[in-house]
């Protein structure tokens, strides 16, 4: 009777916990995020209860980090309804809440902008519980390069898969807990002048979110494929980007005391990089305006060459052992 009892606690315990909603789409403000590279493709594959994945295969290139805020009059106009903004170095998110249901607004990268003004695209309703499944047509203006049209398209969100997640340590330690998974696929038809679906634009996105039974999660490990295909202009490009929580940045008392500590000389700089610290500098990673990190390095000349880099803007991830900073400079 005791071991009939103790089983359906544990039962009911773990049920529980795989019933924990996901509260929010995105990650909290200054979160640090890994970038990674995989040796094998991540197996995805698997959705439902109680499944495992594990990636044990993964080596970190560079950190980014989000940044929440509200969007200007300016940007309320372009992207309309937009309520908050979530931006990196790579992408800039634009969404509008109103009350629980969540709704992209644009996106922005490097090479694409997708502007949803036509009619936004709704991710769903949070907290999100297992088995939910949102789908949502879209439609609205892009900017490819020197390209513009209109679009079409739709969005489906779904709630697909709790289980256990293993990730190996990649500099922040390993990761073997709960997670669950929040699978979104995009699908837009691009329209050109009065040619219409000269090209398509797939992204797939998988969320995994760390989950306790006290109802708090965090977006734990993201991992975003985008293919562009416009067989009129011959593009065909696919890119993946993998991201893993390392931790959060600073408050905001203790960045300012810390981004006092650390200076970057020359700022713009030619070709010598020198960062001046009071604290001891465990690593230093370069990334571009896009996110792709151009140098990793343990600092251990004093000293950065960067006389090979293009000219523009570039982002500085300094680790020391009071935490990490970002800062931005200019090559020239």
């Amino acid at each position: 009777m005791k071991t009939t009892l103790l089983f359906l606690l544990l039962f009911f315990s773990s049920l529980s916990n795989a019933q924990t909603p996901i509260n929010s789409y995105y990650g909290s403000d200054q979160t640090v995020y890994g970038i990674l590279n995989s040796e094998i493709p991540l197996d995805q594959t698997n959705s439902g209860a109680n499944v495992i994945w594990n990636f044990n295969q993964f080596t970190n290139v560079g950190e980014t980090v989000d940044y929440i805020s509200t969007p200007t009059a300016s940007e309320i106009t372009t992207y309309p309804k937009s309520t908050i903004i979530v931006g990196n170095v790579a992408i800039i998110s634009y969404y509008s809440k109103e009350s629980d249901a969540l709704s992209i607004t644009a996106l922005k990268n490097a090479d694409l902008e997708l502007n949803y003004k036509t009619n936004n695209a709704t991710i769903g309703t949070f907290p999100m519980n297992f088995g939910y499944s949102n789908t949502d047509t879209t439609a609205g203006t892009y900017v490819y390069g020197m390209y513009l049209g209109t679009f079409t398209g739709t969005i489906t969100t779904t709630f697909d898969a709790y289980g256990t997640l293993n990730m190996n340590d990649t500099g922040f330690g390993s990761f073997n807990d709960n997670a669950s998974r929040l699978k979104t696929v995009q699908t837009i038809s691009l329209n050109y002048g009065v040619l219409t679906n000269v090209g398509t634009v797939t992204q797939t996105t998988y969320n995994y979110y760390n989950t306790t039974n006290n109802g708090s999660n965090s977006l734990i490990l993201r991992n975003h494929t985008t293919t562009v295909n416009v067989p009129l202009l011959g593009i065909n490009q696919t890119i993946t980007q993998i991201e893993k929580f390392n931790t959060m940045l600073l408050g905001t008392e203790e960045s300012e005391w810390l981004s006092n500590q650390i200076q970057i000389i020359p700022n713009p700089a030619e070709d010598i990089l020198t960062i001046k610290s009071k604290q001891k500098i465990n690593y230093v990673s370069i990334s571009d305006i896009n996110g792709r990190v151009i140098i990793n390095s343990n600092y251990s000349e004093s000293y950065l060459n960067i006389s090979y880099l293009e000219k523009g803007i570039y982002f500085a991830t300094i680790k020391t052992n009071e935490g990490l900073i970002v800062k931005k400079f200019i090559k020239r």
